[in-house]
This record gives structure tokens, sequence and C-alpha cells, in this order.
């Protein structure tokens, strides 16, 4: 038996790889911008889960998002989540493809789940713009993008039409970024569904998720 808890901008991946709506509770994107609170809610569900007599495999659908994993831990159930940064690694299917990919300069991502879920720096602009008009929201979307040159597109197979890319073009050219596009893929995601690989990571019941001891690269940056 599996439970999954997730980001829901893994949602259309997951369900592509058989995840059924019975075994999965997919939160809010948002949280990953406070840790302390992404990791108070999956440890609700985590609780919630166990006090309902479930004894069976919780995954982890999160990379270390900030250390909003750190410290998680279940009383019963064994605890399996993947050794990444965070969803961004998982979806292109390494930590190495990632850095690979940084090469070519800092890339804010998205994917079919991002362009649906995510809050991000386009739907930032457009509240800034409607509270302090265009100058006031193009400065703070600029200092929030600085660092990143290209605005890159995960194509992870999912037939999600062209309206993701029209966004991601969209993207770019609001904010003079680079539109670029990657190859994903969803083999990482499929071991971690099913427990196995030296990047999957599972831990006993009442062990506790280390954050310093899983070895993650430092250079990535969080969107």
């Amino acid at each position: 038996m599996r439970r999954i808890i997730a980001c829901e901008v893994l949602r259309y991946e997951m369900e592509s790889l058989g995840v059924q709506a019975d075994e999965a509770i997919f939160l809010k994107q948002g949280l990953h911008r406070t840790p302390d609170l992404l990791q108070a809610t999956i440890q609700e569900n985590i609780d919630q889960l166990e006090a309902g007599s479930y004894r069976g495999r919780i995954i982890l659908g999160y990379g270390l998002c900030g250390n909003g994993i750190a410290g998680l831990k279940t009383r019963y159930c064994d605890l399996v989540f993947p050794g990444a940064n965070d969803c961004i690694d998982l979806l292109l299917g390494s930590c190495q493809a990632r850095q690979e990919d940084t090469l070519k300069g800092y890339a804010y991502y998205f994917s079919p789940g991002w362009v649906a879920f995510s809050e991000n720096s386009y739907t930032e602009y457009q509240r800034c713009l409607s509270l302090y008009g265009e100058e006031t929201a193009r400065w703070v979307i600029g200092e929030m993008l600085k660092a990143y040159k290209r605005v890159t597109y995960i194509d992870t197979g999912l037939q999600s039409g062209e309206e993701d890319r029209q966004f991601v073009r969209l993207f770019a050219t609001t904010f003079n970024l680079i539109p670029d596009e990657i190859q994903g893929s969803l083999e990482w995601l499929a071991r971690l569904l099913h427990g196995e690989g030296d990047d999957v990571i599972k831990l006993a019941p009442g062990t506790a998720i280390e954050a310093d001891k899983l070895g993650l690269a430092g250079n990535i940056l969080s969107q």
C-alpha cells in the first residue's frame, strides 16, 4: 500500500504514471515559499494518515525545498522521498541534469503543473500591477528575476498543448528573458512511486529527515 503527499505541480505527471485520486494528497505550490509552513502542513497530513490507522508506505513528492521537509518523520509508516533539491530536479530526471542545464545560465522553469498551479513571478507582476502601477511592478519583478537569464519550459511528455509554451514566451518577453525548452524525464518520479533506486531515500518509522545529510547541491536558485 502507498499514500502520496505531493506538491500539486507534480499532479499531471503523477497521474500519467498511474497515481489514483484516492491515494494522493496534493498540496498548494505556494507553501514552499514558507518552509516552516510547508513542513508543518506535510507533518499534519502524515499524522492524519497514521491516526486513521494507515500503516503502509508514505511517499513525499517533494525535494528538500529550502529545508521544508527537514525534520519530517512518521510514527508507524516507512517514509520515502527523493534526494532532490526540489521538483525541478525530479522533472528533469536527475540533479546532474539540472546542474548541466544551469551552465547555460540560471533558468526560471515551468512545466505543465507549474503553469497551471504555481504562484510565480508573472502572477506576482499582475498583482503588483493592479496595486502599484507599471513602473513599480516592473521594478519589483526585476529585482526578483535579476539572477535569471532564461525562462525554460520542461517538456515532460504530456499533451499540455501549445498554450503552456505561449505562456512561457509571454513570460520571457514581458521580463526580457530568453525563452527556452528542455526535455524532461519521468524516470526518477516513477522510481520514487515504486520506492526504488539509489536516488530514492527510505526512512524507517521514527527517523526524521536530516537535511544536512542529503548532500545536495548548494547552487540552486529557488523560484
